[in-house]
């Protein structure tokens, strides 16, 4: 069984000690799993992503309000790894 898990390896701290995640590195992750297993025949299991339904400010990147490095501390709740 493959299982995908692109948040984990993804992680780093900012200048201004907050740890984070891009979130285009977990997209490109991801993408390049489900490509892998496409051209070989095989089944992508499963992915896991650490979420939460709380309008948070956690991951940088994407096209989600724009948050950057500098919002990044307006809704940051988290008390142990960035979610998306």
């Amino acid at each position: 069984l493959w299982i995908s898990d692109p948040v984990h390896g993804n992680t780093r701290k900012t200048e201004s000690g907050f740890k984070t995640r891009d979130f285009d590195a977990i997209r490109d992750e991801l993408r390049a799993f489900f490509d892998v297993h496409d051209e070989m025949g095989s089944h992508p299991g499963g992915v896991h992503l650490e979420m939460t339904g709380k309008d948070v400010t956690e991951c940088v990147g994407g096209n989600v309000d724009e948050v950057t490095e500098e919002t990044l501390g307006s809704r940051y709740h988290t008390y142990c790894d960035p979610r998306l």
